[in-house]
């Protein structure tokens, strides 16, 4: 069997059973604790105390405003709502309205005839585009030029490369001429593996020209792109 718990006056009291509740008069909105509910509720929550409210609403007025008659006659009155309150708030949407509709076109006739002012606004804000666009320009202009400079210095660098490596290049060629002349004091098979070095060295700069040449050929490309774009 449920028992309950109740707090009147800031003070938790019970268990109590049904029969107990119904001798302590408790109203709607008394809280309320089941010994299955960890937590309160308002005693009309619960649907098997709904019967022992002192302050219930009778059969047939739920919803209606009521006042209670002077102790002893129990006379329960239906207050009526007046109802101008509804004609003057329709009164009042009605004016809201018909003003909202007033100013709507006064603002589209004033926007259909621009005044001296927005017209002057309209060139402030034209030549202050074409400001930013000069600006836009001449700084792409300035990043352009930069990238050109930028990808002939990588062009000179990489011509520079080439310069040396041919030289060093020359100079593998005369050292193996050097090797191939006779010498009192060297072996032939030190002169071959004097040779096959010098071989191996000119393959490697050989080889290190090719990949300078690509790179060569791409930065111009890029640079050939950047010039078409000057003005």
């Amino acid at each position: 069997m449920s028992e309950y718990y109740i707090q009147q006056d800031g003070v938790k009291t019970g268990p109590f059973s049904l029969e107990e509740l119904r001798r302590k008069a408790i109203l709607r909105d008394t809280p309320v604790w089941r010994n299955d509910s960890p937590t309160s509720l308002p005693a009309f929550q619960l649907e098997e105390l709904n019967d022992l409210f002192t302050n219930k609403t009778p059969a047939g007025l739920a919803g209606q405003t009521v006042e209670r008659g002077t102790p002893g006659n129990g006379a329960i009155k239906p207050v009526k709502r007046p109802g101008y309150i509804w004609i003057l708030l329709g009164v009042v949407a009605a004016i809201a309205i018909a003003m909202a509709i007033y100013f709507s076109k006064t603002k589209g006739k004033a926007d259909d005839k621009p005044t001296a002012t927005t017209v002057h606004e309209r060139e402030v804000q034209k030549a202050v585009e074409e400001l930013k666009a000069q600006k836009r320009a001449k700084y792409n202009a300035e990043q352009l030029k930069q990238q050109i400079q930028k990808k002939k210095g990588e062009i000179q660098s990489l011509n520079s490369q080439l310069r040396q490596l041919r030289a060093n290049r020359a100079a593998a060629i005369r050292e193996m001429d050097d090797i191939r002349r006779p010498h009192l004091f060297r072996s032939r098979r030190k002169k071959e593996a004097q040779l096959e070095e010098q071989l191996q060295i000119i393959d490697r700069l050989d080889s290190r020209a090719a990949t300078i040449n690509i790179k060569v050929t791409v930065a111009q490309a890029s640079l050939d792109s950047l010039t078409a774009l000057q003005p």
